[in-house]
């Protein structure tokens, strides 16, 4: 039985979840493309990356809305859920961003880190538009089937 649960906690809830399947499940993707296309351009491998990650994403926020909270959670404010879980996403990707930057990604300032900074940038905006969408979409309220008309 769903139980009742604060809005913060459940999106942070459907914020991790979606996060980690996703994840996990690009990863392991590309692996898989990484061993049968060793000699992958580093273009296309980016391009594959954001084609990977986006359905992966998208396949979370599914399996996060429609199987996790909706079992395991009472949802009554879904508009609050997404802006919660939307802001966790911001937040942690602009930290990501902000990490890759400090680990030293403009050390030489060569054009390939540029690029892949501007790629990591496209790919975080993807995905939070697919996240957000996908919360949207999925995320359903619980019907009080005991309150009267």
């Amino acid at each position: 039985m769903p139980q009742k649960a604060s809005s913060w906690y459940i999106a942070a809830t459907h914020y991790l979840t979606t996060a980690l399947i996703g994840g996990i499940l690009s990863r392991i993707i590309m692996i898989g493309i990484f061993v049968l296309l060793p000699e992958l351009h580093s273009a296309i491998e980016s391009l594959a990356l954001l084609v990977v990650s986006t359905f992966s994403v998208g396949l979370a926020v599914w399996y996060s809305s429609a199987k996790v909270l909706k079992k395991k959670y009472t949802v009554k404010e879904k508009d609050r859920i997404i802006k919660l879980s939307t802001i966790y996403f911001i937040v942690l990707g602009l930290l990501a961003l902000i990490l890759y930057i400090f680990k030293g990604a403009f050390s030489t300032s060569s054009e390939v880190e540029i690029i892949t900074f501007i790629f990591r940038t496209i790919n975080l905006i993807v995905l939070l538009v697919v996240f957000r969408w996908g919360s949207k979409k999925f995320i359903k309220v619980e019907v009080d089937k005991n309150r009267e008309v």
